[in-house]
């Protein structure tokens, strides 16, 4: 077994698996790479993992930190991991103070210090609310397209798109409007035509509690206005009606732009307020959230923390975060069970 280290380490180590394989070129990037390689970082262990390693990389260094990142998780220093990458007991583990990037999963407990994606629920102690990082190589809509709406879209994956978002339906009623409709699986960054951004989603509670507010924040970073259900992160971080249009269904959507065209100035006063929102999730201010969360807590705790972490304790907690689990996979089937009943009823009423 190795002895603990009681020397404060000034070291901060990433660990993210198949860096030999996808990422040969790591040593050579920089923080300009996230947005020139936008395609490269689109996991979600790549942007809380590789990605908050090349932002915070820098400033850790001015403060006389050192930093690395390999496949394993390092002894004797502060360790920035993925829920993903720990689910079981490490002997190197047990010897690091482990910084848990949690994601849209239950609760890290073999994590010393927990990074949540929303501020949704009250924070524990060792608990930090960090926003996803905004969308890499984010291109803002162009201010020559003026106050007319033609394009509205939808920026993401549709495994849990809401069905009257894809139905024929819903394009033919946008397309009477003069208005095209476009689901991008691919090129997220690109909102230079986008005059509208969508989102709706039929996904379990247990899931959309975890989620982040990424396309809001990124609506407002490029000039988009967004049209989104009432997710908790959306609500959590919105102040004012100008923050996005709530919206529940197709009729919600075609009001909502007819709105906007009988009252232009609306539009323009939702674009400037989504920009003075966005200041601050900008990758600078996050990148800072990251810099006081392990220059101000993980490195000054990180010898108290090695001290008093015992085989039992690591045990305990091994324990937790596996039941956690179980009864987050029990929950999210009954829930989404429960919205495929719902929306089989509403099918027949329609009927």
């Amino acid at each position: 077994m190795a002895a603990f280290d009681p020397t404060p380490s000034r070291h901060v180590h990433f660990v993210a698996r198949l860096l030999a394989t996808n990422w040969p070129d790591l040593e050579h990037l920089t923080e300009r790479d996230v947005d020139l390689q936008p395609a490269r970082f689109v996991t979600g262990v790549t942007n809380w993992v590789l990605q908050t390693y090349l932002h915070v990389r820098e400033g850790l260094h001015a403060s006389g930190v050192e930093t690395s990142i390999s496949e394993t998780i390092q002894p004797d220093c502060v360790n920035v991991v993925h829920r993903d990458r720990l689910n079981r007991l490490s002997r190197a583990a047990k010897h690091a103070t482990i910084v848990g990037a949690r994601a849209d999963r239950p609760p890290f407990e073999l994590s010393d210090f927990e990074v949540l994606q929303n501020d949704v629920q009250p924070l524990a102690e060792h608990q930090f609310y960090i926003p996803f990082w905004p969308q890499p190589g984010l291109t803002p809509r162009d201010p020559a397209r003026g106050l007319e709406i033609r394009n509205v879209a939808y920026m993401g994956n549709t495994g849990t798109t809401s069905p009257w978002l894809q139905s024929a339906s819903f394009r033919d009623a946008l397309a009477a409007m003069g208005v095209s409709f476009e689901i991008r699986k691919k090129q997220w960054s690109d909102y230079s035509d986008v005059d509208l951004v969508i989102g709706h989603r039929g996904e379990a509670p247990c899931m959309l509690i975890h989620k982040p507010a990424s396309k809001l924040i990124n609506a407002w970073l490029a000039g988009s206005p967004a049209l989104l259900g009432d997710e908790p992160a959306y609500l959590s971080i919105k102040r004012n009606p100008l923050d996005y249009v709530s919206i529940n269904s197709a009729e919600d959507v075609i009001k909502a732009i007819q709105r906007f065209r009988d009252d232009p100035g609306l539009y323009e006063r939702v674009i400037k307020n989504g920009f003075e929102r966005s200041q601050a999730y900008t990758v600078a201010q996050t990148t800072d959230r990251w810099l006081r969360l392990l220059l101000d807590h993980a490195l000054v705790e990180d010898q108290r923390v090695r001290a008093n972490k015992t085989w039992p304790d690591q045990l305990r907690r091994l324990a937790r975060q596996k039941m956690q689990s179980k009864i987050f996979k029990w929950q999210y089937q009954r829930e989404i069970l429960r919205n495929k009943r719902s929306c089989q009823s509403d099918e027949l009423l329609a009927n």
